[in-house]
């Protein structure tokens, strides 16, 4: 599965991509006073709160403005 990770001025977009399908679609706010000790766990609680295992995760795509 790809983790798809849009950063915008405003927000975030993250999406779970399986055999070239969208899975699932989130968009949080693009804080900048968010350090990855907080955004880690607020994408574990989306994967967790959907029935997502972080090690499903094979691939990463990141991409901003």
């Amino acid at each position: 599965m790809l983790l798809a990770i849009d950063i915008g001025n405003t927000h975030t977009v993250i999406g779970l991509i399986k055999k070239r399908k969208l899975q699932n679609q989130w968009r949080i706010s693009s804080g900048f006073a968010q350090t990855e000790d907080e955004v880690g766990p607020a994408l574990l609680f989306l994967f967790e709160k959907h029935g997502i295992l972080a090690n499903q995760i094979t691939g990463v795509c990141i991409s901003s403005v």
